[in-house]
């Protein structure tokens, strides 16, 4: 056995506390360091991801907001036209001008008639404000052919003073923010006679949205309405998915302004059919 001769072994000694730092000691500390810096690297997302993740939506498409233009530039509706309130291919059977177009404000003259586009929009979003007098009665026509009354050609969204226009009672289907004669509306959000509503229409597709002042007052899966809302009425799943926007004036005077719309889909297209009775271009 050998024996161990304690004069060849080097003392060990611990490091004293403050003096400097062994090899050892440096190597374990650098070490240290860059595993919790590794850490905080496979810890925190990546630049770009949290780049998109404020900035894209979710599917990593840029959402795009609709381009709003004014629907009657310069104060002129060149290219619009004037029908009975219901038959829009017959001229207005009352004298006198049907509208008024002056400041911004297209106004109904209280003679029974449509105004209405000359080209057809499909996927859209109109927004505008309107007021009607006392007793009044107007509708916004939306999708509807150059033929017919556009309640049962296309679509037409009431605008009524109900309580005075229907003495002795109406249907919710025939008051404001209705589908006319077809859906009621959720719940009754307009202002008093003489007072400026708010209104945006939506259509894409086959869904119909409508709001009034902030509330919405229809949100309709159209291909869900496949029976007839009437006797020898076609079903709202049947309604053409594209066509004319118009302005109707049943009674007294009604006035719609800073109005807007947003094509959300291919520009829209000329009507191939013509009608006689085009406005003029100066206000009447």
């Amino acid at each position: 056995m050998r024996s161990f001769n304690s004069s060849h072994a080097k003392a060990q000694r611990p490091p004293s506390v403050g003096g400097p730092a062994t090899k050892l000691e440096i190597v374990t500390m650098r070490t240290a360091a860059l595993c919790l810096c590794l850490l905080g690297r496979l810890l925190a997302p990546p630049a770009a991801a949290q780049e998109q993740t404020t900035q894209d939506p979710p599917g990593g498409e840029t959402a795009t907001a609709p381009r709003y233009l004014p629907l009657f530039p310069e104060d002129f509706y060149e290219g619009w036209t004037f029908g009975n309130w219901s038959d829009v291919a017959q001229p207005q059977q009352n004298d006198g001008a049907p509208w008024r177009l002056q400041d911004g404000i297209l106004a109904g003259l209280d003679k029974r008639t449509w105004i209405f586009s000359g080209v057809d929009y499909g996927d859209f979003s109109l927004r505008f404000e309107w007021k009607i007098s006392p007793g009044g009665n107007a509708a916004v026509g939306l999708r509807f052919p150059p033929a017919g009354d556009p309640a049962y050609t296309g679509l037409a969204i009431q605008l009524v003073d109900h309580e005075n226009y229907f003495p002795n009672g109406s249907f919710p289907r025939q008051r404001t923010g209705a589908v006319y004669d077809a859906l009621p509306p959720r719940e009754a959000a307009e202002k008093l006679p003489g007072e400026w509503n708010a209104m945006e229409i939506t259509c894409l597709e086959s869904r119909l949205t409508v709001s009034l002042n902030g509330v919405v007052v229809q949100d309709v899966d159209l291909t869900a309405h496949d029976e007839a809302p009437g006797e020898g009425r076609t079903p709202l799943a049947k309604r053409p998915t594209s066509g004319a926007i118009g302005f109707q004036n049943i009674r007294g005077t009604v006035q719609f302004r800073n109005l807007e719309i947003a094509t959300l889909d291919d520009p829209p297209a000329a009507s191939d059919e013509t009608t006689e009775d085009e406005p003029p271009r100066e206000n009447d």
